[in-house]
């Protein structure tokens, strides 16, 4: 019996050692291309401080093939995020990027994720999301 419990835990411990959370992020860009904006051939991608937090996602690295996002059709795009279990509760900083840098979430002055709305500013003049 003994052996069996023994087993049985050093089961669990290794599974509970492998656990890992998935957050799905979408984000729906007909507003965007309404007002007269043109998506980047590369699409969606997604920065942040994803490493940071032990993801599969590279930190602020949104033209790698890591973070780029998949075109679920009428607007919307999604990318799934792996994170290890030790990861929850951390504050996760993110935004949503067309292709590349230079066209992002918080740099336009008309169309920002505003402080004390859905952003944060992280110091430097980029609006950050956050989770």
């Amino acid at each position: 019996m003994k052996k069996i419990f023994t087993i049985l835990s050093i089961l669990g411990l290794s599974i509970a050692s492998y656990a890992q959370v998935t957050v799905t992020y979408q984000v729906d860009i007909n507003a965007y291309i309404a007002a007269g904006n043109t998506l980047n051939a590369n699409g969606m991608r997604v920065g942040g401080n994803f490493t940071s937090n032990g993801a599969t996602v590279l930190d602020w690295t949104p033209a790698d093939a890591a973070s780029a996002m998949t075109d679920l059709g009428n607007g919307i795009w999604s990318i799934d995020v792996t994170y290890p279990t030790a990861s929850v509760g951390a504050t996760q900083y993110y935004k949503f990027v067309n292709g590349d840098w230079g066209t992002n979430e918080g740099t336009d002055a008309a169309n920002t994720i505003a402080t004390g709305g859905c952003g944060v500013d992280d110091g430097q003049g980029n609006i950050n999301r956050t989770l």
